[in-house]
This record gives C-alpha cells, sequence and structure tokens, in this order.
C-alpha cells in the first residue's frame, strides 16, 4: 500500500470553516460564542482526522492490509482457475 497519507493543517482548516460559514446571532457575544464554537469544532475535527490517518499508516496496519489484499489476490486466483 502505498503512503498516500492526508495531513490536514487544523488551524488553516478552521479558519475556512469560519470564512465560510457566517455565525450572526442577536448579540454581539451569542455572535462571538458561535463562531468560536464553529472554529474549534472544525479544528478539532481536523485533528481527529489526523489523528485517524495516522493510525492508518502505522506499520502494523499497513502489514495486515498488504496481508489481506494478497490474501484476496490468493482467493481471487484460485477462484478464476476452478472455473476455467
Amino acid at each position: 500500500m502505498k503512503n498516500n497519507k492526508l495531513k490536514i493543517d487544523s488551524e488553516e482548516f478552521a479558519k475556512l470553516v469560519m470564512q465560510s460559514e457566517s455565525c450572526l446571532r442577536d448579540t454581539p457575544e451569542a455572535t462571538a460564542k458561535a463562531n468560536l464554537t464553529l472554529f474549534l469544532t472544525a479544528k478539532v475535527l481536523a485533528e481527529r482526522f489526523n489523528d485517524i490517518e495516522e493510525e492508518a499508516f502505522k506499520p502494523d496496519v499497513l502489514a495486515d492490509y498488504d496481508m489481506t489484499i494478497a490474501r484476496l489476490q490468493t482467493m481471487a486466483l484460485s477462484s478464476f482457475s476452478s472455473h476455467k
């Protein structure tokens, strides 16, 4: 499996989310709270994605993936050969 790991800059992602979404509320404080919530939620979401992505590319996970692919290929070849 190739190492096509993605990494999101969580701070930049949160800033982009803030730019794309308007959280206007009745009062300045309510607007600030809504925007802060949006920013922090986007930042945490990107960090969680990065953690999951990092786990998926650990050597033992990659070895399991490669072994599973090899087994599937072997099963497919044996199945194909028996149907000839």
